[in-house]
């Protein structure tokens, strides 16, 4: 019986989790549970102590570095890198831009999401909160905010209602999401090689358009998060039909909103590179 961790009360987590477990049931004949516990330390001493299998979880809220033992064996596709504007229905005005009506509060997981977006609109007031997707929604239908920015990739377990909500995506090249976004990183104990080795085979044929892995690009911008000290940073890398690698990044230097790009037709010292051009 394999194990798969998830957060309680934690929608998304409880959903990668039960994706996980679908994927499972289609593509090999291990049966598998669900485990859920508070929070991520308690399920890395549940995966130490092997309660737990495995853990699904967005790539994108992970630190660069994983308590000792705990490693990402396995990648899922990835879905959509975007962010996306999520307006109530009262805050709605067409005549607009991002069809807001002046003045409305903006609710932000991060500082670099509310970076980038005072950069697009100053005519609204703008607040940071740590808040789940879940709980973000839960603010607006309070009124507490009149919309709010979250990751693209969570809007359909937050059974949004078009009636009550417009929803504007952002193009990742223009609004940055957060590195690793859009990819769900399937965690397990270093030492289970029987997992391991399931999981790999599991996800072995998920690949870019390009035919590249996926960690290809995810590694590329999990660098660049490391190598700013792991703070919060914007960070996405693709790769065009000719095997071109573009890599940007949005950080706040001295305060100050810095966006860059570097392309290049190898992925050697991207990461270095890109590093350095927002520190130069």
């Amino acid at each position: 019986m394999l194990k798969i961790g998830v957060i309680a009360q934690d929608i998304e987590s409880e959903n990668l989790g039960a994706e996980l477990q679908q994927i499972l049931k289609n593509k090999s004949d291990i049966d598998s549970t669900i485990s859920k516990s508070n929070n991520l330390p308690e399920i890395w001493n549940e995966i130490r102590s092997a309660n737990v299998s495995v853990m699904a979880f967005p790539l994108s809220l992970l630190p660069t570095t994983l308590p000792k033992g705990i490693v990402i064996t396995a990648l899922g596709e990835r879905k959509n890198a975007s962010n996306s504007l999520i307006i109530s229905s009262n805050y709605v005005d067409e005549t607009q831009f991002l069809s807001l009506k002046t003045d409305t509060l903006v609710g932000f997981q991060n500082d670099i999401n509310f970076l980038q977006f005072s950069n697009f609109d100053a005519n609204c007031s703008m607040q940071t909160q740590d808040m789940t997707p879940f709980q973000a929604i839960e603010m607006l239908e309070k009124g507490d905010f009149g919309a709010c920015v979250l990751p693209t990739e969570c809007l359909p377990y937050l059974n949004l209602d078009n009636n009550k909500h417009k929803i504007i995506p952002f193009n990742p090249k223009e609004y940055i999401p957060l590195a690793g976004q859009g990819v769900t990183a399937y965690l397990t104990d270093e030492a289970d090689l029987g997992t391991r080795r399931l999981l790999k085979s599991v996800f072995q044929d998920i690949k870019l358009p390009t035919g590249q892995a996926v960690s290809t690009i995810t590694n590329i911008e999990r660098t660049v998060k490391q190598l700013c000290g792991d703070m919060d940073i914007a960070v996405y890398c693709e790769i065009d039909k000719a095997k071109n690698y573009h890599l940007l990044a949005a950080a706040a230097i001295d305060g100050e909103l810095k966006k860059v790009r570097v392309s290049q037709s190898t992925s050697f010292e991207l990461a270095e590179k890109c590093f350095e051009k927002l520190y130069n």
